[in-house]
């Protein structure tokens, strides 16, 4: 259950970009989540703000779409959180993956494939057991 959610005004060091990106954060009884962590440079005063908030971890990070000025901090924000788990929609963790350098390839290996084969698994198995049979 959700007991506060808090707007995060996330100031940009470019002007006339002042309280433009914000993040959202859920805490509640089991669970803290981050809603798209920001871009990169708007890192420090994320940071700033959870520690004002006084949060020491976070369980979740929520991509809602990633382009880089919503979830383009996230590699900052796990270096700093990295028992917490990022969710986003499959073609978002592609972007997600090239916006941190990946190339096509190591977003295949480190990305995608292994999700693929988890989704894969129950068949394999199946097919397995059937042909031990």
């Amino acid at each position: 259950m959700i007991t506060t959610l808090d707007l995060i005004d996330l100031d940009l060091p470019r002007t006339g970009y002042r309280t433009f990106i914000t993040s959202w954060l859920c805490t509640g009884d089991r669970m803290t989540v981050l809603v798209d962590p920001g871009p990169a440079s708007a890192h420090p005063g994320l940071m700033s703000a959870l520690a004002d908030r006084g949060i020491p971890d976070l369980d979740l990070v929520l991509l809602t779409h990633v382009h880089l000025d919503h979830g383009g901090g996230t590699g900052h924000l796990l270096r700093e959180f990295p028992r917490a788990r990022v969710h986003g929609l499959p073609r978002g963790q592609r972007e997600a993956a090239a916006s941190i350098g990946m190339t096509h390839n190591q977003s295949l290996a480190y990305v995608q494939l292994p999700q693929a084969l988890l989704a894969m698994l129950p068949s394999l198995v199946s097919q397995f057991v059937i042909i031990l049979k």
